[in-house]
């Protein structure tokens, strides 16, 4: 089974990082939410094997919250083409992952994440993601190479704080 996990950067600061959006880090919520979907995610059986993520601070302050949350998960790959990316560059660096992955986090921004996802799973994807929130992608595919819409199984979506 291929399962692929999307997931929005947690809330970000405006007001602290800088004038550089690349720099904006996490406010005290954001650190919160993302501490908490990790923990979800591995109650669901779902430890990614690779987290491919944008290099903004915001992200990769996401993912090692995550990482922190759950002890054994990968070191993020920092992919530059992921920063503000829509739907088609996420998708191509989706295809480039090696096959014997089969679960990998993609953390990123929106727009981009919601037009992806609406790409890949149609009217059952959501069509917006709020910050720290993530979608659950069981693919038909058996190669990353074969991510196209209508190859999926299924869907689940999660926010911060939804029971």
């Amino acid at each position: 089974m291929t399962v692929l996990i999307l997931m929005r950067h947690a809330e970000a600061s405006w007001t602290e990082g800088g004038a550089n959006d690349l720099d904006r880090p996490l406010n005290r919520d954001g650190e919160a939410a993302a501490a908490e979907m990790a923990p979800w995610l591995a109650g669901r059986g779902l430890r990614p094997g690779r987290i491919l993520c944008s290099p903004a601070r915001r992200t990769r302050q996401t993912a090692e919250l995550m990482r922190g949350a759950v002890p054994g998960l990968p070191q993020p790959d920092i992919v530059p083409e992921l920063y503000l990316a829509g739907p088609q560059a996420i998708l191509n660096v989706l295809r480039q992952l090696p096959d014997n992955v089969e679960v990998a986090l993609l953390i990123g921004h929106e727009p981009g994440l919601s037009s992806a996802a609406q790409a890949l799973g149609g009217p059952s994807a959501p069509a917006q993601f709020a910050p720290a929130s993530v979608a659950v992608f069981t693919l038909e595919a058996a190669r990353w190479g074969d991510l196209v819409r209508g190859r999926v199984r299924g869907v689940e979506f999660k926010m911060p704080g939804d029971r």
